[in-house]
Formats: structure tokens, C-alpha cells, sequence
């Protein structure tokens, strides 16, 4: 009995950390407003964007067919040659730091970067967006996920930075995504990755 009593304590105690964790990161969020994503609310209302992921699809996606469209790529996408990104999205602390040389060459219209990412260097324009990180099974403390309809402010993160790019494309208002290349399986499965 007193088992259960400790760990249920320690959960409301979790749960209370994360919450006030929550708040303080809305709170600072509010008052550090990403002015593009401000102005440009719902400026591709009505439109299509493509959002290409690096699963092992997209090397048997005839991408110069997106010539003209708007695209919003992720990660590594910026490798594949004569692709004409609109815009780009890195979310991991992990990922940049084998591709730190290779941001400023990134050509696109713009880029979207955690402000915990802030330090990168762009040759495009770029926005640092407040990255909430929602992701908090690991604290074993069960709260849904989230979707920002206020990415001028705060994004939530979703366990790929998909779900953060989808967020800001509905922010600027694009009525259909197309997905293209979101296939990957980190090794989990029989198909190999890229």
C-alpha cells in the first residue's frame, strides 16, 4: 500500500512539473512572436504544398515534376538535386551537427528553425519558431498531443519534424499537403532507409 501511495504521488508530481514546465513556455512564447509567421497568416489560403520527408520513396519520386509548386522540405531533402524548395524545416538536436557546413547553401524562400537552433547559419531567410516539446512519455506522464493554430508563437512537437511542418503550413494556410517520401522506418521494419 504505502508502494502505491509513493508512486501515484510521484506521478501527480510529474504531472504538476510538467504542467508548470507548460506554462512557463507558453508564457515566454507569447511575448516572442515570429514576425513572418505573424504577417504571413493564411497567405497560401486555398493552395497545395508538398511536404517531402526523407524515407527511401522519395528516391522514386520524379521531384522535377515539382517544378513551380510549392514545396516545403525536411532534413537531408536539401541533397537532391534541381529540387526547388519553398521551404525547409529542421527540428533535431542531432541532425545538424553532421550537416552544419551545408545549411548556408539550403536555397529556399524560407527557413524554419527552433530557437534551440538559433546558432545555425542560413543564407535564406529564416524563422525561429518556439519548439515545445511535448513528447514526455519518458516522464511517464500521459497528456495528448498538441496542434498549434498559433505557430507565430509556439509549435508543438510530435516525434517527427513532419508533424512541426504541418503546423506551420496550416498557419499559412494551405488547404491540401501532399506527403511525399514520409516513409521512413528507422530500421524497424524490412525496408532499408536513406
Amino acid at each position: 500500500m504505502h508502494k502505491k501511495s509513493y508512486a501515484a504521488k510521484r506521478r501527480q508530481q510529474q504531472r504538476l512539473r510538467v504542467q508548470n514546465d507548460l506554462l512557463h513556455f507558453m508564457k515566454q512564447a507569447l511575448f516572442n512572436k515570429d514576425p513572418y509567421l505573424t504577417i504571413n497568416k493564411n497567405k497560401h489560403q486555398g493552395e497545395t504544398c508538398f511536404l517531402l520527408g526523407c524515407g527511401p520513396s522519395i528516391n522514386k519520386t520524379p521531384l522535377e515534376k515539382l517544378k513551380g509548386q510549392c514545396v516545403m522540405g525536411v532534413n537531408g531533402i536539401y541533397l537532391k538535386e534541381d529540387l526547388d524548395l519553398t521551404y525547409y524545416m529542421t527540428v533535431s538536436h542531432l541532425f545538424w551537427k553532421s550537416h552544419i557546413e551545408a545549411f548556408p547553401t539550403i536555397a529556399c524562400q524560407r527557413a524554419f528553425i527552433p530557437t534551440y537552433l538559433q546558432h545555425l547559419h542560413f543564407n535564406c531567410p529564416v524563422s525561429h519558431v518556439n519548439i515545445y516539446n511535448n513528447n514526455i512519455e519518458a516522464a511517464h506522464v500521459p497528456l495528448p498531443k498538441n496542434f498549434s493554430t498559433e505557430c507565430e508563437s509556439y509549435i508543438f512537437s510530435g516525434g517527427t519534424v513532419i508533424f512541426c511542418c504541418l503546423q506551420i503550413l496550416y498557419q499559412l494556410g494551405f488547404e491540401r499537403v501532399v506527403l511525399l517520401g514520409i516513409d521512413h522506418n528507422y530500421g524497424q521494419g524490412n525496408n532499408q532507409t536513406t
